[in-house]
């Protein structure tokens, strides 16, 4: 999926950035590890991606990503950091 690799290069590039970016991260073995379409019992759509190796709550990184994925054209994304 074109939304997974997108995210892989920006798990990349964070490593890159790391002193921009705070929060709990295991830099070593950042990655995306899935991503997904979604709709919801209201309705509602849009996609998830899922991040691995980093605190699940690392608001840093999470807007970090999801800032970079809406300057590649993705809208509508949530961004689920975990260990």
């Amino acid at each position: 999926m074109k939304l997974k690799a997108e995210t892989e290069k920006i798990c990349a590039d964070a490593v890159k950035d790391k002193g921009e970016i705070g929060g709990a991260v295991n830099w070593a073995d950042l990655h995306c590890h899935w991503s997904e379409f979604y709709r919801d019992s209201e309705g509602d759509s849009g996609f998830r991606v899922y991040i691995e190796e980093s605190a699940p709550y690392n608001v840093e990184l999470q807007k970090y990503i999801s800032d970079k994925l809406n300057e590649a054209g993705f809208i509508n994304i949530e961004i689920i950091t975990e260990w």
